[in-house]
């Protein structure tokens, strides 16, 4: 059974099917993947120690990096689930998994990488910028690195395009908003803890203002 559907129309065109519980991308212009999964699947005890035809298909960004064209989204994956979804899915042939520090399963997503035997240079490792972070990037990401259990991610991606205020998640900072987090976003680059940078659920008119902003630096990847 197949299922198709559009995110942010005008850049990405998916095809998710069920039956193989598989993302594909089969365009894009900010090649970003994100695949919200309302259920993780029941996995079985024992795994294959070999990919059995692993996905090939890859993009490559303008940092010359290429990303899977096919990943493992883990958003809504119930706890103790999740490690043996992330950890099946790389046994499998996977090699993109995408998570996020709202999602709260950066930790047993980490898990999974690890006890997949899969080495790390090989797994293209998605996360993204809680929105109460906005103002504390360089933290933000220390944070997200400890829960995975890595040195790096290879796509850090600002969640959201809201800077939510921590003490009262109900409004926003009056004086910072998404192109001031870009600014602290592009420090990350060069560091060693962050290959690529880009956005998620970001409209149209945002994204433009962003990319039209004198600060921002399209050269350091979306």
């Amino acid at each position: 059974m197949g299922l198709k559907a559009s995110f942010c129309p005008v850049y990405f065109e998916f095809e998710f099917d069920i039956s193989q519980n598989i993302l594909q991308l089969k365009s894009s212009r900010w090649p970003t993947l994100r695949l919200p999964r309302k259920r993780a699947p029941t996995w079985p005890s024992s795994y294959p120690t070999h990919a059995h035809n692993p996905p090939s298909k890859t993009f490559k960004l303008n940092t010359g990096d290429s990303i899977p064209a096919i990943g493992l989204g883990t958003w809504q994956s119930q706890p103790g689930e999740v490690g043996k979804a992330v950890e099946a899915a790389l046994r499998g042939g996977y090699r993109h998994i995408d998570t996020a520090f709202a999602y709260g399963n950066e930790k047993e997503v980490g898990e999974g990488i690890k006890a997949s035997g899969v080495p790390r240079e090989e797994i293209w490792l998605t996360t993204k910028l809680d929105n109460p972070w906005h103002k504390r990037v360089a933290e933000g990401i220390e944070r997200s690195l400890a829960n995975l259990g890595t040195e790096y991610v290879d796509l850090y991606l600002m969640h959201w395009p809201s800077s939510t205020d921590p003490d009262d998640l109900k409004k926003h900072y009056p004086d910072w908003d998404f192109v001031d987090t870009w600014r602290e976003l592009q420090k990350l680059v060069g560091t060693g803890k962050v290959k690529n940078i880009g956005v998620s659920n970001f409209g149209i008119k945002n994204l433009e203002r962003l990319l039209n902003d004198p600060s921002c630096k399209v050269c350091f990847g979306l």
